[in-house]
């Protein structure tokens, strides 16, 4: 004799295990000393609705800057939605940085305090061609009396950019030659300076996709190179971001957020630029 036991399947709806938890600010601001203090202020909305950003913005808010603590000014709003310091105001290596946020048919919000890296020349670079590839070394040098954060970036244009030009993105291949897997590498340009904590290191950055450009087809071009002296808010975020699954794959990881009371991400950021011009 058999018995036969029918399964038993329980089905959770999508938007339980995604549930709602009330309209709540959301902020948005990438604070660095080369642009003037601004932030985008809106409110969340639930995941299985459709809302067009200009419904979210809220220009009614009152929205709050503090330098080290102290109140610096009050941000005004403008057509392009975002809060800008109508004094210029630009942030400052070394010093702290955070907003207070409210709104009257909202629950006030508070970011945590930002600190602006230190800024991190470019000690030296060369952009040459090499076995058909266009390469850039460089080097820089790690302050090793505070642990910093790194990303690197590498793009540019070939042709008129007036009348048609051709955007390249390139990504540095071997940021660690030995590949030291301790290197706190969050993805192929973001990293920690475990491996280089006060040291002067050299790099080799080479282009990524199927198509070669050799520097002849380069008329007209420009590349632009950026180290970025990020806040470890920053990169944070980016490492949650590069472990997030493809669309449709996985539970979605946890989203960084550093906004006390809401959503959203107040991050910091220093950098070096340099223009190549072929």
């Amino acid at each position: 004799m058999s018995i036969i036991v029918p399964a038993c399947t329980k089905q959770i709806p999508f938007e339980d295990q995604f549930s709602f938890e009330g309209e709540k600010i959301v902020l948005f601001a990438q604070l660095n000393p080369d642009s003037i203090v601004r932030v985008s202020v809106s409110k969340s909305f639930p995941t299985f609705e459709s809302a067009q950003f200009g419904e979210l913005v809220l220009p009614n808010a009152r929205v709050e800057f503090y330098e080290d603590n102290n109140l610096v000014e009050i941000l005004e709003y403008t057509d392009n939605s975002f809060f800008i310091s109508i004094n210029g105001l630009q942030p400052i290596p070394g010093k702290s940085y955070h907003f207070k946020v409210s709104h009257p048919d909202l629950n006030d919000v508070e970011s945590l305090p930002e600190t602006i890296p230190d800024f991190v020349p470019i000690n030296d670079f060369n952009f040459y061609e090499q076995n058909e590839e266009m390469v850039l070394d460089f080097s820089f040098t790690d302050d090793g009396t505070q642990t910093n954060f790194y990303e690197v970036d590498l793009w540019g244009y070939h042709g008129d950019i007036t009348y048609g030009y051709d955007f390249r993105q390139y990504y540095p291949e071997n940021l660690f030659s030995q590949g030291d897997l301790s290197c706190s590498l969050v993805n192929d340009n973001t990293f920690k300076d475990v491996c280089l904590n006060g040291a002067t290191k050299s790099f080799t950055a080479v282009r990524f996709d199927d198509e070669i450009f050799p520097a002849e087809d380069w008329k007209n071009g420009q590349v632009y190179f950026t180290l970025r002296s990020i806040s470890s808010a920053f990169y944070e975020d980016v490492k949650l971001r590069d472990s997030a699954p493809e669309p449709g794959f996985g539970v979605p990881p946890p989203t960084f957020t550093n906004i006390i009371g809401g959503y959203g991400t107040v991050l910091a950021y220093n950098q070096d630029v340099v223009v190549i011009e072929l």
